[in-house]
């Protein structure tokens, strides 16, 4: 069996694990004019039996041509799923997240603001929690996008992680 996870968005990234290992990672396929590439979308996806997509949805605070486009890449995605003919089911950041991370203390920044207890505020950074569980759960992968890249792919990070769930949560029943 093949677990696929997909972070959408052009900086978004796509994994598939077997039963036993990771087989592949990628950053999302776009060309030169950033646009995403769906003959090598579909190329990555083929080859999935099952098949989880994040659930994403507009963020408050990023300009409607910046929603508009996300929301654009979402429709691309789902509908090379579709053009493939396979089933997915979306899931929730943070449900992947609390499946995955398990009992790793998440890192966190003050965000400069006082409680009414008096206690800092403090805000999880999600992206450097995903990388430091990515690097203990799959040492031995690449999470860098090309061979000029110098830090991780946060989009390879969480699609490698919602495989991962993927993984946990129809290896053993086998049905989406």
């Amino acid at each position: 069996m093949t677990y696929l996870g997909i972070d959408p968005g052009k900086n978004g990234g796509i994994a598939l694990l077997s039963d036993t290992e990771c087989i592949m990672v990628a950053a999302m396929p776009t060309n030169k004019e950033n646009e995403i590439v769906c003959s090598e979308l579909a190329n990555l996806l083929k080859d999935a039996d099952f098949v989880i997509l994040e659930d994403v949805h507009s963020i408050f605070g990023m300009s409607a041509q910046s929603n508009f486009q996300f929301g654009r890449v979402l429709g691309i995605v789902e509908g090379v799923l579709g053009a493939l003919n396979k089933d997915y089911i979306k899931i929730a950041p943070k449900i992947w997240q609390k499946e995955v991370w398990g009992n790793i203390t998440p890192i966190g920044n003050t965000t400069g603001k006082i409680l009414k207890s008096g206690k800092p505020h403090i805000k999880v950074d999600t992206k450097a929690t995903s990388l430091i569980v990515a690097q203990q759960l799959f040492p031995d992968v690449n999470l860098l996008a090309t061979k000029r890249s110098k830090v991780p792919h946060d989009g390879i990070v969480d699609s490698l992680l919602i495989a991962e769930y993927c993984r946990r949560k129809f290896k053993q029943n086998n049905t989406i």
